[in-house]
C-alpha cells in the first residue's frame, strides 16, 4: 500500500472514532424519522458513506452525498427529487462552502461552531444542542412539523459553526 493511501485510511479510521458533537445524536433521534435528513459533504462520497456506515448512522439519512459533485448541485437534485422548496429548507454546516451553497440555493443556514470566519450576519452555535431552538426562529416562515422542511449537512469534524439566512 502506498504511503498516501495508508495515511488516508488512518484518517478515515480516526474520523470513524470521533465522538458525536453535543446535541447531534439527540436531534437526529428526534427528527430523522419525521423529516427528510441528508448529508452533503465535500468529503469523497465513497469515504463518507463508509464513515456513516461504520458509525451506524445510515438510518438517520435519506441520502449521503459527497464529492466530486459540488454541494449546490446536490442541493438542486435533492430539491427536485423530493419536491422540496428552498425557503422551507435549512442547511446545517460548518464551512464557507456550506454557507455559499445555502445562499446559492436560497436555503436557511445554521452554522455549528468551528474555525471558519463567517460574515457578521452569522450567529454561530457552539454545538448541535441549539439546533432545535434555531429552527424555531425560522418557524414564522414555514411549518416546522411539515415533512420536507429541512436539509442537514453534517461533516465529521468535532468542531463546527450557525447562521440565520434573511
Amino acid at each position: 500500500m502506498e504511503w498516501a493511501d495508508r495515511v488516508s485510511d488512518l484518517v478515515v479510521e480516526e474520523v470513524v472514532r470521533v465522538p458525536w458533537i453535543k446535541g447531534a445524536k439527540a436531534f437526529l433521534d428526534k427528527y430523522s424519522s419525521k423529516l427528510p435528513v441528508f448529508v452533503i459533504s465535500g468529503t469523497p462520497e465513497t469515504e463518507l458513506k463508509y464513515v456513516v456506515d461504520q458509525r451506524k448512522m445510515s438510518y438517520y439519512f435519506k441520502e449521503v452525498l459527497g464529492s466530486p459533485v459540488k454541494k449546490p448541485a446536490h442541493i438542486r437534485r435533492l430539491l427536485a427529487k423530493y419536491r422540496l422548496t428552498p425557503e422551507r429548507c435549512v442547511f446545517i454546516g460548518d464551512a464557507l462552502t456550506d454557507y455559499n451553497a445555502a445562499l446559492e440555493a436560497g436555503l436557511y443556514f445554521i452554522v455549528i461552531q468551528g474555525e471558519v470566519r463567517f460574515p457578521d450576519t452569522v450567529t454561530p452555535l457552539p454545538d448541535c444542542r441549539g439546533i432545535e431552538r434555531a429552527l424555531k426562529t425560522f418557524a414564522r416562515h414555514f411549518d416546522p412539523k411539515c415533512s420536507g422542511c429541512y436539509l442537514i449537512q453534517k461533516q465529521y469534524n468535532p468542531r463546527r459553526l450557525l447562521q440565520r439566512q434573511p
